[in-house]
């Protein structure tokens, strides 16, 4: 399964630009590891229940609430 074009490119315009503003444990570099992570754990599992869009976004977004308050980000994330 391929993940939709217009999810993969609303993350990398609006999503990503807001990583680029995060201290080092939470920038760019992180959120595209955690991507990687979980892409592959998405395939190790060969699921196909599992919609790798969902898994995509939510790696994407998982530390965003940085952006709003950074306590309890990863709860409220």
């Amino acid at each position: 399964m391929k993940i939709k074009n217009e999810i993969k490119d609303f993350i990398e315009a609006k999503i990503f630009p807001i990583y680029a503003t995060f201290d080092k444990g939470h920038d760019i570099n992180h959120i595209t590891a955690v991507i990687k992570r979980a892409l592959n754990l998405y395939d190790f599992l060969n699921d196909d229940s599992i919609d790798i869009n969902i898994v995509y976004a939510a790696a994407a977004l998982h530390d965003i609430e940085i952006s709003v308050k950074r306590k309890n980000h990863a709860l409220h994330s």
